[in-house]
């Protein structure tokens, strides 16, 4: 069954990294979803090492990485090209690259039938 968790809501944190605006053509901007919402997602889905989790719009990859922490095989997709390569160094880096991996897409060209859990988080514009 193919559980797609979509939080309307952001909490915004002081800490938070400013958002990015989105590339020509494309009406998105990236706003980094914070640690603890990203948590909250992946435990009311229950997401262990059963899972292949799709985060649509990956950003900086944090979702995926955490659901590769959890044993997750997870995917990011995501638009920008510079966000892909830091996603991928980050997933190398923690050792993580078995499990989380991240394409350059369009969200919408990408083939979601083997996932258990599709993530995406719209950002709320002030």
């Amino acid at each position: 069954m193919l559980l797609f968790h979509i939080s309307h809501a952001v909490t915004v944190i002081a800490t938070q990294d400013a958002p990015t605006f989105g590339q020509d053509g494309k009406d998105v901007e990236w706003v980094p979803t914070p640690d603890v919402l990203v948590d909250t997602m992946l435990n009311l889905a229950e997401v262990n090492e059963d899972d292949r989790v799709i985060d649509l719009g990956s950003g900086d990859g944090r979702t995926v990485l955490a659901a590769a922490e959890r044993g997750a095989t997870a995917i990011g997709v995501e638009y920008d090209a510079g966000l892909v390569q830091v996603s991928r160094r980050q997933a190398e880096d923690r050792g993580l690259s078995e499990r989380a991996s991240f394409i350059e897409a369009d969200l919408f060209d990408v083939n979601l039938n083997d996932a258990t859990v599709c993530n995406n988080v719209p950002a709320a514009r002030p």
